[in-house]
């Protein structure tokens, strides 16, 4: 009796046992289902992406470099921008992708006449203005390209890798096509009649700026149109000015630079926030730092009479200097203007009180071994000459006055 109650016991273990396979099995089917289900729709591809992006960023942060400088030979018309952990720079043949930790990455030659480039956090895109090709670029790798059907105009970036391609159209002045991280087209916006310049994504990466040029009656005006996919087309108009850039500020505002006043939208409804007006010819700026606006103003022909403005979020002057020397670029970070003259980098900062006994004048100086061509805002701030990427932390000099 005792042996018949045992292997009824051990038979229903046995029975047990199978049901709980068939279960992990059915469940490791389902999970194969969806698995292929969310691939085949496009979303599988795109978080694998967004993944591979975020464990290429933990690696690259634990990545132990050289440090700065990095030996770099490259052409006087060079862009530079920072991306997460590494920046990017390109001149006229060539592509250099570096770590913040000074740990080369990437270099290859990109082939385009007249190259374009636009980044994002963890992607960039290079593309040949006038011609039909862009590429997606990674800090390690490529991630694809595509061809227009008509020649692109301009391409801008948003900070999550979405991008939009700004190109000619048969039956408007202009087609813009936006895509997302992992190339996928999402939604097209044609413009009728204004000529796009430039353009900015929204801090969420829903809604792009664009801002055009056209001319009526004789006179310049620019158009600002605000787009996204699911909501109604927002246009604004100024008679007798030109635009000059649209950035984001970490507020959700947009700004647009014109070559009269500067000017803060409401992100949804492009209401006026806030109007600073110029006086001069706008050399270059800094609208999308976190401690405010940065606007420098003067004559490229002359190296006095330079004018540089910190403004706050909402317009007001923060600090307002004359340079005594020519500016190329400039960027604003950790409350201090730094800019890049003909042979030097100098900084103001927006900290120190302006009196009798101490003027306004360069909190300090850098002097590069060789030839400054550009500036880029990295984890640290940076300086790419004609020979090496080296750390641009100018130093400081007696009493800040140069």
């Amino acid at each position: 009796m005792k042996e018949r109650i045992l292997d009824t016991a051990h038979l229903e273990k046995i029975r047990r046992k199978k049901r709980m396979r068939k279960i992990r099995a059915a469940v490791i089917l389902c999970l194969i289902l969806v698995v292929i289900l969310i691939w085949l729709t496009g979303i599988g591809s795109l978080y694998v992406a967004r993944i591979s992006d975020f464990m290429e960023t933990v690696e690259l942060r634990m990545r132990t470099g050289k440090g700065f400088p990095v030996p770099l030979v490259m052409g006087s018309e060079t862009q530079g921008a920072s991306m997460t952990a590494a920046v990017v720079m390109m001149d006229d043949s060539e592509v250099f992708v570096v770590s913040d930790t000074g740990s080369s990455l990437r270099n290859f030659q990109h082939g385009y006449a007249r190259p374009g480039l636009s980044v994002g956090d963890t992607r960039f895109c290079i593309y040949n203005q006038g011609g039909k090709e862009l590429r997606i670029e990674g800090r390690s790798r490529n991630y694809g390209t595509l061809n227009m059907a008509k020649p692109i105009q301009f391409v801008t970036m948003s900070a999550d890798g979405d991008f939009a391609v700004v190109t000619q159209s048969d039956s408007y002045q202009a087609k813009m096509t936006i895509y997302n991280d992992a190339m996928d087209e999402v939604y097209s916006w044609y413009c009728a009649e204004e000529y796009p310049i430039t353009a900015a994504f929204s801090k969420d990466g829903k809604k792009i700026a664009v801002g055009c040029l056209s001319s009526g009656g004789g006179r310049l005006f620019s158009v600002v149109y605000l787009v996204g996919k699911n909501s109604e087309e927002i246009s604004l108009r100024r008679d007798g000015c030109l635009i000059l850039a649209i950035g984001s500020r970490p507020n959700g505002d947009f700004i647009v630079v014109y070559d009269d006043a500067v000017i803060t939208y409401d992100a949804e409804t492009m209401e006026e926030l806030a109007l600073y007006p110029l006086s001069d010819s706008l050399l270059c700026c800094d609208v999308d730092a976190e401690d405010g606006v940065l606007i420098v103003q003067g004559d490229a022909g002359r190296d006095a009479g330079v004018a540089l403005t910190v403004l706050s979020d909402d317009l007001a002057v923060l600090r307002s200097v004359t340079v005594g020397d020519a500016v190329r670029q400039c960027i604003l970070r950790n409350r201090t203007a730094y800019l890049m003259g003909k042979n030097q980098v100098f900084s103001y900062t927006m900290d120190v009180e302006e009196t009798q006994e101490r003027p306004a004048g360069k909190d300090s100086v850098f002097d590069p071994e060789h030839k400054p061509l550009c500036l880029i805002d990295n984890r640290e701030l940076l300086l790419l000459t004609a020979q090496q990427l080296t750390a641009a932390v100018p130093q400081q000099t007696e009493e800040g006055v140069n």
